[in-house]
């Protein structure tokens, strides 16, 4: 069995977007094929459409190493809602602790409560309401996440 492994920096630098696609589809079917392709990029943007794995490292150290999308479910935190009720939610839930961001006069954000919470606070209240959704992490707020110094600054 032959093994072929693709190495890449920065591919997408410089491409347009038509570039870019073409890029992203002949990786996946690299991929597709059983090759290995490992690309190391800073477009965080491109790598999340891009990769099955991400491997994080900071100052030389692997800090994580998992399939995209269970790092992106891991890291979803919150919801989203909007509605004739949403602002009465959000104090009631700030009242119970909660931290509750307002987009907009109908619009909120629930930071640390998951969506099925949020949707039994809105139940249990009868509150009306036509959005609920989860508000989800970019890979690149994980990653700032990750990399960050214990002292809140960055590496």
């Amino acid at each position: 069995m032959q093994v072929v492994l693709v190495v890449l920096d920065e591919p997408a630098n410089g491409l347009d977007p038509e570039g870019i696609r073409w890029l992203r589809e002949l990786l996946r079917s690299f991929a597709a094929e059983g090759r290995a392709v490992l690309v190391s990029s800073h477009v965080l943007a491109e790598v999340s459409q891009t990769v099955d794995e991400v491997v994080i490292i900071t100052a030389g150290r692997s800090v994580l190493q998992a399939p995209l999308d269970r790092l992106l479910a891991e890291h979803a935190s919150g919801a989203r809602v909007a509605g004739r009720d949403a602002a009465l939610l959000g104090e009631r839930l700030r009242a119970e602790g909660a931290h509750v961001v307002a987009e907009g006069p109908q619009t909120l954000r629930v930071m640390d409560r998951s969506v099925t919470e949020v949707g039994r606070a809105v139940a249990d209240r009868r509150l009306v309401i036509t959005e609920l959704s989860p508000l989800s992490s970019s890979l690149e707020d994980i990653y700032l996440e990750l990399t960050a110094k214990p002292d809140g600054g960055q590496q």
